[in-house]
């Protein structure tokens, strides 16, 4: 069976390919695992492609801030509190964070 989280899955995935390919075995996964906001700003900085350096800066071109909002939602998604992700992505408010969440929702049902 395969982690609810994309990113937990992938790796989990890599590790099973690893394991067949040198015989070895890794220690069992927690399923309660839940990825880092460091991987999931990783993960939406390339595919916005834009730098995760712009997306924990103050810049407010709207391409950045598109991809901070969506790494917001994906970090709260995974099961970060809106303080945790603030202090992560640059010392923001809870409030921002969750304001940037629903700007990301809303962008998600527009699409």
């Amino acid at each position: 069976m395969t982690h609810p989280d994309p990113i937990i899955a992938a790796l989990q995935a890599r590790v099973a390919l690893l394991e067949a390919r040198f015989g070895i075995h890794a220690a069992p996964v927690d399923k309660r695992a839940r990825a880092t906001v460091g991987a999931i700003l990783d993960v939406v900085a390339l595919e916005y492609g834009v730098s995760v350096r712009a997306l924990l800066g103050r810049g407010r071109q709207r391409h950045v801030v598109t991809a901070r909002q969506e790494a917001m939602l994906r970090a709260g998604e995974a099961g970060h509190s809106g303080p945790a992700i603030g202090k992560f992505m640059g010392e923001r408010h809870h409030t921002t964070v969750l304001h940037g969440q629903q700007r990301a929702r809303e962008r998600r049902v527009v699409a």
